[in-house]
């Protein structure tokens, strides 16, 4: 080993263009590939931060012969599941809902929304940190139309309410949750 060392010092100082790019090559080689892996663990291997996440499942319908692909169950098909559910210990419906624009604590933010089923956070084993979550009873699937009631983050509750009980909590419809 020490005889292929001495070697290699030879070899660099007869071309040391070579293997500067060599080097160079190496290193961004092994840059991408650190990168590559490191968005690949945070979006496909590492667990959702809630119990036993591999029982989790996602239900969509497919429509044949559609450019659209898989699509999101309508009311209707979640209700009706619901009723007819032998399989399934629990059930949620969950719609991403964009990103809106709102002030708080007389500055301006961005956040992105959600609507979900009263049933969601129980399902999901998640506690809150303050107040409660959304109850079945806060929602009104029949009639579209719910209360309003919302659930904000734990940073979102420190940054941008300044962890104010007062700001964020003007009824006992809200809360703020922490993912472990």
């Amino acid at each position: 080993m020490a005889k292929d060392f001495v070697y290699a010092l030879r070899a660099i100082r007869k071309s040391p263009q070579f293997a500067v790019i060599a080097i160079v090559t190496l290193a961004i080689g092994i840059g991408a590939n650190t990168a590559i892996f490191t968005l690949l663990n945070a979006i496909v291997l590492r667990p959702l931060p809630v119990p036993h996440p591999e029982q989790l499942i996602a239900l969509r319908t497919t429509i044949p012969d559609s450019g659209n692909g898989d699509q999101p169950l309508s009311l209707r098909m979640f209700e009706e599941i619901g009723r007819q559910n032998r399989i399934f210990s629990h059930l949620f419906a969950y719609q991403a809902g964009g990103v809106t624009n709102f002030d708080a604590a007389r500055s301006h933010h961005v956040a992105e929304l959600a609507s979900v089923s009263g049933d969601y956070y129980e399902t999901l084993q998640v506690v809150p940190l303050r107040g409660r979550f959304i109850a079945d009873s806060d929602v009104a699937l029949n009639s579209g139309i719910s209360p309003k009631v919302a659930v904000i983050s734990f940073r979102a509750w420190r940054d941008w309410f300044n962890s104010s009980i007062r700001i964020c909590f003007p009824t006992t419809a809200g809360s703020v949750a922490q993912h472990r």
